[in-house]
């Protein structure tokens, strides 16, 4: 029941004892039974000045810490314990350094830890249309270009590598090449003379004997030039 508005000094002098005695305005509020905005209002019109001595503020937070399960809800797993933070994802308290800052909000971590964030963003990656993976590297290509103008890198106008400039990877039948191997050698101890003079290990040379790996047009030169056999040669229409 609402207290008779025509008795609010009497309140208001009560209030006034009880705040002076060291009684937080939350418990005064509880004991007359009215709201704790109440409270100070009747503080700031009798001029008293709101400086609660420290020994008598608590030194815990008055309300009740929610629940675990709570913690699963959004914005309910923002609260910081002796350096640890609740992560909603992975439902593991961390410590703080494993909560990555938010730009926007003034260095509030985010909820979830740096592990659950890698692990969405792999998965977001990983399930991307091709429209929108190039979108994303466009995006990042935009951001980093902008960080090196800010730190002064200057606009460089050299060549740079591409795709073309790179040798293609031409594929050629292994059966030629392998026949003029086993005359030379027999796959036995000149086999490990060869390797040496081509630069192309034994093993490789097995795995294509074996199926096991695709022979590659720059390995096929460097074993017919080892050979002394043009690679023309033995590739007369170059398969």
């Amino acid at each position: 029941m609402t207290p008779p508005y025509r008795k609010w000094k009497a309140r208001q002098r009560r209030a006034v004892r009880l705040y002076r005695r060291g009684v937080v305005p939350l418990d005064i509020a509880r004991r007359m039974q009215v709201g704790e905005q109440t409270v100070y209002r009747y503080l700031r019109v009798a001029g008293v000045g709101l400086s609660q001595p420290a020994r008598g503020m608590p030194n815990v937070w008055p309300e009740r810490r929610p629940a675990y399960w709570e913690l699963h809800t959004r914005l309910g797993c923002f609260e910081v314990v002796c350096g640890r933070k609740f992560c909603p994802v992975c439902g593991i308290w961390r410590h703080l350094c494993d909560f990555n800052p938010e730009s926007r909000r003034h260095g509030v971590p985010y909820a979830r830890c740096q592990t659950c964030s890698r692990v969405s963003r792999r998965y977001y990656m990983a399930h991307e249309s091709p429209a929108q993976a190039e979108n994303r590297r466009e995006r990042q290509r935009i951001f980093y270009e902008g960080q090196r103008r800010e730190a002064g890198v200057p606009v460089t106008t050299a060549h740079r590598a591409t795709v073309i400039d790179r040798i293609e990877r031409v594929y050629l039948d292994p059966a030629p090449l392998l026949a003029e191997v086993e005359r030379a050698t027999g796959f036995n101890g000149g086999l490990e003379t060869l390797a040496r003079a081509s630069g192309v290990s034994a093993r490789e040379i097995f795995a294509w004997r074996r199926g096991e790996r695709r022979l590659r047009i720059d390995h096929a030169d460097a074993v017919a030039v080892a050979l002394g056999v043009p690679l023309a040669l033995l590739y007369p229409e170059g398969r």
